[in-house]
């Protein structure tokens, strides 16, 4: 269902020209939201969209914004 579909989107969103790292984040972490120990999301996908390009970029803003 739902988790499944989350994860599909988020894998989608690593491939192509222009890879969207934020958008598979977001993705990826909802469906980890619903399913938290999902070994493929979790050990696998995320650091895959990790390593894309703008990826850094991205884990700087979320420091930042937990940050008081």
């Amino acid at each position: 269902g739902a988790p499944e579909l989350l994860m599909s989107l988020a894998y989608i969103n690593t491939l192509g020209a222009a890879p969207s790292p934020a958008v598979a984040r977001a993705y990826a972490e909802g469906a980890l939201a619903l399913v938290p120990r999902w070994h493929y999301v979790r050990d696998i996908l995320l650091p895959k969209i990790e390593q894309l390009p703008g990826a850094s970029d991205i884990a700087c803003q979320n420091v930042s914004r937990s940050a008081p």
